[in-house]
């Protein structure tokens, strides 16, 4: 995968949270009550060496809609 600013190759990085070992994660809910359902999917991180640029991509993107 190529950087779309540069098109350097783009290297494969970890990205924390800062909660120890919490990996980062997305989260979708239909509402916005405390016992509504919630979808989530993992995080791929990856920079950019020559230019900086960070991209995150959802492991799951389709766990993250809806029936």
């Amino acid at each position: 995968m190529n950087c779309g600013t540069c098109g350097t190759a783009l290297l494969t990085a970890q990205f924390y949270t800062g909660a120890h070992s919490v990996p980062p994660y997305l989260s979708r809910k239909r509402g916005k009550g405390a016992f509504e359902p919630e979808r989530r999917s993992g995080v791929d991180c990856f920079v950019c060496p020559v230019c900086g640029k960070i991209e995150f991509y959802a492991q799951d993107a389709q766990n993250l809609l809806f029936q």
